[in-house]
């Protein structure tokens, strides 16, 4: 009997701690299942809010975009200018443009100018276009820019200052502006792959050494051209030069050094020609224009190519050594109309005191 009763207590036990598991396997159960289905919420929400939240994201991005694209000229720095009313360029600023557009308005006010300096010594560009709405560049503004390479110059531009492009050494491709009375000093100085350019009509006078030290082979002087510069076309690569004939004065040492130059007129309207203007070319030949008075000191100096030349009857005044080391000379002629100097011998002689001005290596006196 007593192990019946031991029996039957110890299944007695056995099926309350059965109960007791089942009913807390289920409610653990139960709980994994709300967990999981929680979880399971949780991870589609988290999934349509990501959705959500990469759609507003790409709404930013393309509003970022649209707000950020990169813009001409973005970064430049302005001055305002004295009229309160437009900007000039002060300088390239943060800008790392290398192809440069330079906007026409900033601050919804036009862009007039272009400052001094205000892109001196800068050496990423290589092309800049000038709008329209632009009318004036100031000294220095491009100075030894060593790789700019092409300049767009609108004919809203009225006026360059000196030196503007002085030393860009690789500038082969510039338009000048029709509007401009002007090409200023130095303008071109040192723009050594410069070969080539076009002097619009509108222009009335060359500064001092504007192309000097270039690389320009060939010159037309329009007719509108009154006077040009000392210096203005003095390099070694010239070859040819048209002087239009509106040009009254030539200034010192405009085409010395140029020794591939081989001939030139000077026209009617020339009065005067000043010292070392040819001086160290390579002339063959030289036409003299009727109208010349005066032929500056050193004028054809060591001319070592010249072999002849014709003094008009208008001259009047000769400087002094206007033709040593022209050690090819051998013929000189003065018209006889000349008043103070006549030819002998192939010689110059002065008229009054019969003075000796010049003769050739084959001079007899």
């Amino acid at each position: 009997m007593k192990g019946i009763k031991k029996l039957l207590t110890l299944l007695c036990a056995c099926l309350f701690v059965g109960a007791f598991s089942a009913c807390d396997l289920s409610g653990i159960l139960g709980k994994e299942s709300s967990n999981t289905d929680s979880v399971e919420q949780s991870t589609d929400e988290k999934t349509d809010s990501s959705k959500g939240n990469e759609e507003s994201s790409d709404e930013e991005e393309s509003v970022d975009e649209e707000d950020t694209q990169e813009k001409d000229g973005e970064g430049l720095k302005y001055s305002l200018n004295e009229d309160d009313k437009s900007y000039s360029v002060a300088d390239m600023g943060d800008c790392t443009d290398t192809r440069l557009v330079i906007p026409s308005t900033y601050k919804k006010l036009p862009v007039t100018g272009i400052g001094y300096e205000a892109f001196e010594e800068c050496d990423r560009l290589t092309s800049v276009e000038i709008p329209d709405s632009v009318t004036s560049i100031d000294d220095r503004a491009f100075v030894a820019c060593d790789r700019l390479k092409k300049v767009v110059i609108p004919d809203s531009i009225t006026s360059i200052g000196k030196a503007a492009f002085r030393d860009c050494e690789v500038l082969e491709n510039v338009a000048i502006s029709n509007s401009m009375t002007s090409i200023s000093e130095e303008l071109f100085y040192g723009c050594d792959a410069l070969t080539s350019v076009t002097i619009p009509d509108s222009v009335m006078s060359i500064g001092n050494s504007a192309f000097s030290m270039s690389g320009l082979t060939n010159v037309v002087i329009p007719d509108s051209v009154t006077s040009i510069g000392e210096y203005a076309f003095s390099n070694r690569k010239l070859e040819s030069a048209v002087i239009g004939d509106s040009v009254t004065s030539i200034a010192r040492g405009a085409f010395y050094n140029c020794t591939l130059l081989k001939n030139v007129e000077i026209p009617n309207s020339v009065t005067s020609i000043d010292a070392s203007v040819f001086s160290m070319s390579g002339l063959t030949s030289v036409k003299i224009g009727n109208s010349v008075e005066s032929l500056g000191e050193k004028v054809f100096s060591n001319c070592d190519s010249l072999t002849s030349v014709t003094i008009p009857k208008n001259v009047t005044t000769i400087g002094l050594v206007a033709f040593l080391g022209c050690n090819s000379l051998t013929n000189i002629v003065v018209l006889n109309e000349n008043p103070v100097y006549y030819s002998e011998g192939n010689c110059i002689i002065t008229r009054d005191d019969m003075a000796l001005i010049q003769g050739c290596n084959n001079s007899v006196i």
